[in-house]
């Protein structure tokens, strides 16, 4: 028996689904509701009632992380397997057709395999605007799936196969060239959950009427390019067909007919001619509502017209059936005809109908090239440059009707077509297939061709002066300007251009939701009422400032307690900037998914060089943060970049600043050295007030008002700011409590007390000496949790040290740093000798790199004991010679010739005196 875990009841939540524990199980082990599928897959929060449930998130990632670096190979395979799964269709006693119990109301349909994640995110964006589509969400790898509400909810699985293909026809008629998955239409179809922080839910879809939708098609129009035959029209043709032929063709003539939306009287009235019609069982209203199940091949109202032909119909040319209302309506009397037309005819194939394109719409394509990559944009109403094919294809399409028009409408003034039927009928069937023709994968491909052919022409055709030609690095490089529904945003002023004005500026982006300045919502309001006005500011111009696409070394991130609304806040940036901003993959950051130190741009991180905001919200305390990734993603430099199974290419700019919600209290291990700390801006995000919070608000933050309220306070914030907030009192004390709280307090407070870096030659310090002052003063042999390699990283991030090497110290060869040494306090007169020493060496020694000036190992100790004492200032031999060594970097001394003997010394050194300026000179 399946146990009911705490499913919510709601209005519009009505299914419930069974929880199987891998997608081969055939018996469930629960069930649970939408709004838990939404918790599971979007916070990671899985339905209560089973403490065996796996963590969906970590599991997601790591198969994610496995798929970019190998794609889908067998042990992709064995991961995905071991995820848990559930049957969209609703509840099952067994996970077959037989064993369905409740069916959910809901129907999955996937759309796999998507190429690109500009592609993935603009589907996910056109499901969003289809009011039957309860959720979308990513799947495991490189696909999205959604849930359809329909009304009824089927009863079995024809009925499921059925309403099925009524979403998919209602999708595919919405967006165009869209591929669908068809296993989605097996009723017991399992399927498998996947983390997905940025799922999609529509509390207020209305479900899709399958039932009637299916049973009666409504009737296509009498005009325009759908148009079918007048109802006298068809009956002209089923006087052409026998009523007594066989009972197979007389179902399918019937079928055809309901299904193309004529009456059910044209039916009857033509089989009452035959001999075997009976009045009393065929033709009746019951049989004419079976036909909505015809299960033979699809009859559509082409299969009338091939009978009736085969019967001596003669009524219409081919290909220009279902015109004459078309014609009626668009004919234009008074216009002129194109020189083309006379020879249309003879110019039907795939390159002249491109050619008629570009040369028709020139004005309002943009070509952009990169490298060997050519991409067609189509220029809107609003001065944003679109890509895709499909926005070509609607002028490929607006081409050969426009043509097909021409053709008839013209007709008797063609001495070509005037007298000659065939080739009239062919050039009408000609444009109408292109006019149907819903790839023209081939012609987009020829668009690109022919215009780099004319780029190579002496003397190009007059269209390829209109058209716009770019690099693909120049669209979107102004960084001043951003894209939005009603046009493109001047960050400076924060007014709207002109279409003109904004055409050329080469925008083809868009926040996804109108702009008005003056545009208010009283949920933006409530976003951030209980913060401070001064935090307020600062966070609103960090944001404003990252608008104008220069992360200027800087990374936020927004620490505080859960509850606070962080997330909410980010959320709603990212609502309201559309292409502007993006939320990164799960674990992207982290040190497991960097392949190295020097790792460029991955798959993952595109969107630092698309977006101007990059969001990653609660990070797990057991992730572990690359700070290499952190301090290059924040630089805002060119980085390599890397695509999908392939190796590093083209350098790209990184234009995204990058914002970070932290629960203190459960802050992610993060090691900060000094370039780290340099880029951070922490600011503290306090908790909302337990009898002020709404649980309505993020609800509310996603209607189309409050996306338009929220972009229009942050342009107001990114016209005013020009250059990232100010270190603040508050920021700076976090940032330094973040910072002692890497490496560890006890550890921090030590290193910062013991140790001074001075950077002087003669300031040296062995880890050896460093680790027994550590476990003194930690009073243990593991120092506040560190080993001693530990303990030497930690050492070097804090205090930003070089790779330890090889130094002389004590008297012996020892692993340390130069220009390191304790504080004053525990050296003593030790620290004054090593400055009295450095000084005479400065004041009388002279490294001049002249072969003749030479000075041996007995003179100089004469000159340091002269100096300095015996020992001078505390120093053995060997110890002064080294220092003296490191002081004017000297290689060892060698046996070198001076006054006819050989004695150890060095050559280029010599004596100065003091006060000697061309020494001095030389030495510098």
């Amino acid at each position: 028996m399946q146990r009911q875990f705490n499913s919510t009841t709601d209005s519009f939540f009505h299914g419930s689904f069974s929880l199987f524990p891998r997608v081969t199980a055939r018996k469930p082990v629960g069930t649970f509701s939408l709004p838990e599928l939404e918790a599971w897959i979007r916070r990671n929060e899985s339905p209560a009632g089973n403490a065996q449930l796996p963590d969906l998130r970590s599991m997601t990632n790591a198969i994610r992380a496995h798929y970019r670096q190998h794609g889908k190979d067998e042990r992709y395979q064995a991961k995905k397997r071991a995820l848990p799964a559930f049957t969209p269709a609703g509840l099952f006693s067994r996970r077959n057709a037989a064993g369905l119990e409740q069916h959910s109301g809901y129907i999955p349909v996937d759309f796999d395999a998507l190429p690109s994640e500009e592609k993935k995110r603009a589907l996910l964006e056109q499901l969003r605007q289809l009011p039957f589509i309860a959720l979308a969400a990513l799947s495991v790898a490189d696909g999205t799936w959604v849930l359809a509400a329909v009304d009824p909810a089927p009863a079995n699985a024809r009925e499921h196969t059925t309403a099925w293909r009524a979403v998919v026809d209602a999708v595919q008629e919405r967006l165009v060239n869209t591929q669908v998955d068809k296993s989605g239409k097996d009723l017991a179809r399992g399927r498998y959950l996947a983390a997905d922080p940025n799922v999609y839910v529509n509390r207020a879809a209305m479900p899709l009427p399958w039932s009637s939708m299916q049973e009666v098609r409504r009737p296509r129009p009498s005009v325009g390019k759908q148009a079918l035959p007048s109802a006298a029209e068809v009956e002209l043709m089923l006087t052409c067909i026998d009523p007594d032929c066989d009972r197979t063709t007389w179902i399918k003539i019937g079928a055809a007919l309901r299904r193309e939306g004529y009456d059910l009287s044209q039916w009857r009235n033509w089989s009452a001619q035959g001999r075997k019609f009976d009045p009393d069982k065929d033709c009746t209203v019951e049989e004419w509502e079976g036909l909505a199940h015809y299960g033979g091949r699809e009859a559509r109202i082409g299969s009338i017209i091939k009978l009736a032909r085969e019967g001596g119909y003669r009524g219409h040319l081919p290909g220009a059936l279902g015109l004459r209302a078309e014609i009626q309506e668009e004919t234009d009397p008074g216009a002129s005809f194109p020189a083309e037309l006379n020879r249309i005819h003879e110019k039907l194939s795939e390159l002249h109908h491109v050619r008629r394109m570009l040369e028709r719409h020139a004005p309002d394509l943009l070509s952009a090239v990169d490298v060997d990559t050519r991409t067609l944009y189509v220029l809107q109403r609003n001065g944003i440059w679109l890509p895709g094919d499909d926005q070509v294809r609607r002028l490929y399409w607006a081409t050969a009707s426009h043509w097909l028009r021409l053709v008839v409408e013209h007709r008797d003034l063609l001495p070509s077509l005037v007298d000659n039927d065939k080739a009239f009928a062919d050039t009408v069937k000609a444009f109408r297939a292109t006019e149907r023709n819903r790839a023209c994968k081939e012609g987009i491909q020829l668009a690109g061709s022919m215009i780099a052919h004319w780029e190579k022409q002496a003397a190009a055709p007059a269209a390829f002066h209109e058209l716009t030609l770019a690099k693909k690095a120049e669209l979107d490089a102004d960084l001043r300007y951003l894209g939005c529904e009603n046009g493109v945003i001047d960050l400076h002023t924060g007014d709207l251009l002109s279409a003109a004005q904004a055409r050329d500026k080469l925008v083809t982006r868009s926040t996804g939701v109108l702009y008005s300045s003056q545009a208010r919502h009283p949920a933006v309001d409530k976003l951030t009422a209980h913060l401070s006005d001064a935090h307020r500011e600062w966070l609103l111009s960090a944001v404003g400032y990252a608008l104008r696409g220069y992360p200027d070394r800087t990374l936020y991130l927004l620490v505080g307690p859960p509850g606070g609304g962080k997330s909410t806040f980010l959320t709603a940036v990212r609502l309201a900037l559309g292409q502007y901003a993006d939320a990164l993959a799960e674990g992207a950051l982290t040190q497991r998914n960097v392949n190295s130190a020097t790792a460029g741009l991955s798959p993952e991180m595109e969107p630092f060089t698309r977006c101007r905001v990059v969001i990653d919200s609660d990070l797990e305390s057991s992730a572990t943060l690359s700070t290499g990734r952190l301090k290059k993603l924040a630089g805002g430099d060119e980085m390599k970049w890397r695509g999908l199974h392939s190796g590093f290419g083209d350098t790209r700019r990184v234009t995204a600043t990058m914002f970070i919600s932290l629960n203190d209290d459960q802050a992610p291990s993060l090691t900060m050295d000094s370039g780290l700390y340099e880029r951070l801006r922490p600011l503290p995000y306090p908790a909302i007030p337990a009898d002020e919070r709404d649980p309505g608000l993020r609800a509310a933050l996603e209607q189309p008002e409050a996306r338009e309220a929220m972009l229009a306070l942050l342009v107001r914030h990114a016209v005013k700011t020009g250059r990232p907030p100010a270190v603040s009192v508050a920021v700076g004390d976090l940032r330094e409590r973040l910072r002692r709280e890497s490496v560890g307090a006890g550890f921090h407070d030590w290193a910062t007390a013991a140790l001074t870096v001075t950077n002087r030659p003669v300031d040296k310090v062995s880890t050896a000496d460093l680790w027994a002052s550590a476990v003194k003063a930690a009073g243990t042999d593991s120092p506040w949790g560190y080993n001693r390699r530990t303990f030497v990283t930690a050492l070097r991030s804090l205090l930003d040290l070089a790779p330890t090497a090889k130094i002389w110290a004590e008297g012996k060869v020892v692993n340390g740093w130069v220009g390191v040494r304790f504080a004053a306090v525990e050296e003593g007169e030790a620290h004054s000798a090593g400055e009295a020493f450095s000084e005479w060496v400065d004041a009388h020694m002279a490294r001049t790199g002249n072969a003749e000036d030479r000075v041996s190992t007995v003179v100089l100790w004469e000159l340091l004991v002269e100096a300095g004492g015996d020992p001078p200032w505390g120093y053995t031999r060997r110890e002064a010679f080294a220092t003296f060594r490191g002081i004017l970097d000297l290689p060892p001394a060698r046996k070198v010739r001076i006054d006819g003997r050989a004695v150890n010394g060095w050559q280029g050194v010599r004596v100065v005196k003091g006060g000697d300026s061309e020494a001095s000179s030389e030495r510098s």
